[in-house]
């Protein structure tokens, strides 16, 4: 966000259409290496593939492909020759992006039956298990605040989030971290 609005000035300006984009594909990268190094190695929450036998391999492949190439990529971008376009049509293609990714996101993918539950920290472990087994569900691990849950009928996560929870992620396609996993 911040690289966002760091490319500054009017939308109007020339080159700005060049430094929006830069700056998405830079954000974009930063936030895959930082998901990337914290999530997947320092904190160990989870992998990108946990069916290989080489979970490295797919955590560099992912690390690569979608933290250094795009940043790599806004960076060239940004740093560019010429003065380009103005950023009108760009910020009109980011907000219509954003406007259909945003209510996409919220819907399970189709035939999901398992999440990834996240409480609230001042949830117990008890109250939680609780909770889970109140919406049907299955707990089948928890780490360190974590809850991989599976449901027989279809994920209920409202009943979760009534009951504490912050996150139900069901990982809304392939791209996901957690869609190449099995739970």
């Amino acid at each position: 966000m911040i690289m966002l609005a760091r490319t500054g000035g009017s939308l109007s300006a020339p080159g700005a259409g060049r430094k929006l984009f830069a700056g998405v594909l830079m954000g974009f990268g930063v936030w895959h290496i930082l998901d990337s190094v914290l999530s997947h190695w320092v904190l160990g929450i989870h992998r990108i593939n946990l069916t290989s036998e080489d979970r490295l391999f797919w955590d560099l492949l992912w690390f690569i492909a979608f933290g250094i190439v795009p940043f790599v990529a806004g960076w060239r971008m940004r740093r560019g020759p010429g003065p380009g376009q103005p950023g009108g049509r760009v910020a009109i293609g980011l907000v219509l992006a954003l406007l259909v990714a945003g209510p996409w996101a919220a819907f399970p993918p189709r035939g999901a039956k398992s999440a990834i539950v996240m409480f609230a920290p001042h949830i117990s472990q008890g109250q939680a298990f609780n909770a889970i087994i109140a919406a049907e569900g299955q707990p089948l691990w928890y780490s360190r605040g974590v809850w991989a849950v599976r449901w027989t009928q279809g994920i209920r996560s409202r009943p979760l989030y009534d009951a504490g929870a912050m996150i139900v992620s069901t990982s809304l396609v392939g791209a996901g971290c957690l869609a190449w996993s099995e739970i």
